[in-house]
């Protein structure tokens, strides 16, 4: 049943905001289960509804943890030869800063696999063999092309 508006309190406009709050978590949420299922579409328009909705409500840090779903689903497009993927972008800076493999995974929230996963590919698009290469190579990108 449907809040009742309250003229006198204003109780029914919030029940209905915090209503509409937690639909778009749960679609939020409902994204996020589509793309780890593999569910690319649906989770795309899962994740780009929840993110207008979030931009609607006033909400940037829900909308942005939207959109870096969105991303997530997004990745599988080749990217231009020799750029990173914001996952392998966010790793090799954190490489670059001196963490290892290990910190970046706790800081990140992957398993060390990935990290180094990511590293790889960083490496072999970068063309970079050390750390110290690869601190020098994010800092002055245009080096080396």
């Amino acid at each position: 049943m449907p809040p009742r508006a309250c003229a006198a309190c204003g109780r029914g406009r919030s029940a209905r905001a915090s209503t509409t709050r937690a639909r778009t978590r749960s679609l939020l949420a409902l994204g996020r289960i589509q793309r780890r299922a593999k569910k690319w579409g649906a989770a795309r328009e899962s994740l780009t509804r929840s993110a207008a909705a979030f931009d609607r409500l006033g909400s940037p840090g829900w909308a942005d943890d939207a959109r870096s779903e969105l991303q997530r689903v997004g990745a599988r497009r080749a990217s231009p030869a020799g750029e990173l993927t914001p996952a392998e972008r966010r790793v090799a800076e954190l490489a670059a800063d001196g963490l290892a493999n290990k910190e970046i995974a706790q800081a990140l929230v992957v398993t060390v696999n990935t990290v180094e996963y990511h590293l790889r590919n960083v490496y072999a698009k970068l063309g970079v063999r050390s750390r110290a290469q690869l601190a020098a190579r994010l800092v002055a990108p245009s080096r080396g092309k």
